[in-house]
């Protein structure tokens, strides 16, 4: 699946913008959460941490420590878990039918 769609469903599950979860700056505390867990789908769709690192603007320890905050942050929060889950499931579901050319 692109990155562009899982941002996008990111983004609308955490009720932020794209463009806000793509900025260099920290932001707010939501936004932290939906870039770490922006991080954490594109890592189960596949994607090396180096990748994950140019799609996201940062460095790839940054990556990697997000997508350790992620998985502790599920195992003590079942809502995040939740989410996190769900949009698991649609990002895996689409990516498995996606028409390929």
């Amino acid at each position: 699946m692109n990155s562009r769609y899982i941002l996008n469903y990111v983004a609308q599950m955490f009720e932020v913008s794209p463009t806000d979860i793509q900025q260099q700056t920290r932001g707010r505390q939501s936004v932290a959460k939906a870039r770490d867990v922006y991080f954490y789908l594109l890592e189960a769709t596949g994607k090396s941490h180096n990748e994950i690192a140019k799609i996201g603007r940062r460095e790839r320890s940054s990556v990697t420590c997000a997508i350790k905050r992620t998985k502790e942050a599920m195992k003590k929060e079942e809502f995040l878990r939740k989410r996190v889950e769900r949009l698991l499931d649609t990002v895996m579901n689409i990516t498995i039918n996606e028409p390929t050319y």
